[in-house]
């Protein structure tokens, strides 16, 4: 179910992003129904109803699905392999540069023949009625990519077998994404039970409320809409030179932001709001001092503060490594003397891990050669 109106959703009616937010709504929602189903079976049986650690692993299992079918692996996977044939024209001379350089094992398409071939356009203009789906000539590149999709999704297992103690008992973070999952998954019967709250409820009322309204107003326009945003640019352009560069500024009434910072600590809030106000700020400074304002490649920011971030997340990964150099050690040692008291608890031996990483590495990389 969850992998249907993740596609639908994303790739056909390309309306909502509704599996990669912070709280992935379809996966939150099939859990919020899986939740009240229990509830009904637990008030007509109690031996029916699922215990908490059994409507955890349904959650993961949909949240899975609904990441691997979005931008996670399916919406940057399936797209390229046709995305090539469709767009390839004699202005851009994709077919000669680029054709001779694949094997035909890898894409759906013939790469001897021409343009626009009918498994790539089918794939983006849809069938004709009662047409049958291609599926001969993806069965071969699907398969062969899932090798080092598998791989990679095999090694983020081993990375997460491998840093869980670090970060949740070492380091002690909170991982506050996990907090609105675990109170569905153990709530209380009687009048502490979650479901009951009326703050709750009034919580997701209100959202639910106008977002059905805009929904319907998108159908059907004579029905009024609820105004969520208003975009600032548009007076900051008026104003000229150096505000006209402050980059794009919207002012949104966002209850799902507003949800999301519900759990997160305040400094890391603070942050977030401080630090989107100093982007602008550095914007219009070097907007004033006579920067022309140059946007970052495929990534909506200036090139100034693109090149910030890259830079900050090379500081970040080098303290986090740094950090857990303790750990690590400790985890190879693990791994190369057999065993250690303890080590067991996690859902992959340290053995397994660190040499299940190297194999994915290793299956990786013959893969793109042989690529």
């Amino acid at each position: 179910m969850v992998c249907f109106v993740v596609i639908w959703a994303e790739l056909v009616v390309k309306s909502i992003q509704i599996a990669i937010c912070q709280f992935a709504p379809a996966a939150i929602g099939l859990l919020l129904v899986a939740v009240v189903v229990n509830v009904v079976l637990r008030n007509l049986h109690r031996r029916l109803a699922l215990r908490p650690g059994e409507i955890i692993i349904i959650y993961m299992m949909i949240l899975v699905a609904a990441l691997t079918t979005s931008r996670g692996v399916l919406e940057r996977w399936i797209p390229p392999l046709v995305a090539l044939n469709y767009y390839a024209s004699p202005a851009n001379d994709w077919q000669d540069l680029f054709y001779p350089h694949i094997p035909q094992w890898a894409v759906p398409f013939d790469v001897e023949g021409g343009n626009q071939q009918y498994v790539v356009r089918t794939f983006y203009e849809g069938l004709r009625a009662g047409a049958a789906v291609p599926w001969r000539t993806w069965v071969t590149p699907l398969a062969s990519w899932s090798i080092v999709v598998l791989a990679m999704l095999f090694a983020y297992a081993c990375l997460a077998a491998m840093l869980r103690h670090q970060w949740a008992d070492n380091e002690k973070l909170s991982f506050p994404l996990t907090q609105l999952p675990l109170e569905l998954a153990l709530d209380k019967p009687g009048p502490e039970s979650f479901l009951r709250n009326k703050i709750m409820w009034l919580g997701f009322a209100l959202p639910a409320v106008v977002f059905m309204l805009n929904g319907i107003h998108a159908n059907l326009p004579q029905v009024p809409q609820i105004p969520v945003s208003y975009p600032l640019n548009p007076i900051f352009t008026g104003m000229g030179k150096p505000w006209l560069d402050l980059g794009s500024t919207t002012a949104y009434c966002s209850m799902a932001a507003t949800g999301f910072s519900y759990f997160l600590p305040a400094q890391l809030l603070f942050s977030l709001w401080s630090f989107f106000w100093f982007v602008r700020i550095e914007n219009i400074i070097f907007s004033a001092f006579g920067a022309s304002y140059e946007a970052m490649p495929l990534y909506p920011t200036s090139i100034w503060n693109g090149y910030q971030v890259m830079g900050a997340y090379l500081v970040l990964t080098a303290y986090m490594i740094k950090a857990a150099l303790p750990h690590l050690r400790s985890v190879w040692q693990t791994a190369i003397s057999g065993g250690k008291p303890g080590a067991e608890r996690e859902f992959l031996p340290h053995r397994t891990a660190v040499f299940g990483l190297l194999a994915a590495a290793v299956v990786a990389i013959v893969w793109f050669v042989k690529l």
